[in-house]
């Protein structure tokens, strides 16, 4: 029984080497690792379309960024042009504020100067007047 099984092994082993041909266990072996190459150039292949999906993933949220730069910087370069625009428009109004009441100021002194020539004007008449009435009296 138990100790003939060893041995029957060996001899169907051996018997089994001698039907083989020449070279088959280091073919075997050789199939073994190309076997094993196979599996790891796959496992390594996935990896990377993982990695191509992510890129591909990251490429595409990169590519959004920008365009959310771009039209942010078109949006914050239209504001800087209406600001300026209205900044123009807001000193030309200004100039024309400026330029009316300066005319005015000018205005107003000649009115002034004109007021103080005519009241001058009064006091004299009214020292000739006073002048007069006391010769009246005298």
């Amino acid at each position: 029984g138990g100790g003939a099984q060893p041995k029957n092994n060996l001899i169907a082993l051996q018997d089994f080497n001698d039907v083989l041909p020449k070279g088959w266990w280091d073919k075997a072996r050789a199939y073994r690792a190309l076997m094993e190459e196979a599996m790891n150039l796959e496992q390594r292949f996935k990896a990377s379309e993982e990695s191509v999906k992510e890129l591909k993933k990251k490429s595409k949220n990169l590519t959004e960024a920008i365009t959310v730069v771009k039209k942010s910087t078109f949006d914050t370069g239209t504001g800087l042009r209406e600001m300026t625009e209205e900044k123009a428009n807001v000193d030309s109004y200004n100039e024309g504020l400026l330029r009316k009441s300066k005319a005015a100021v000018r205005k107003w002194e000649k009115h002034i100067v004109h007021s103080e020539e005519q009241l001058a004007e009064r006091k004299t008449d009214l020292k000739r007047l006073e002048i007069k009435r006391k010769k009246r009296f005298i």
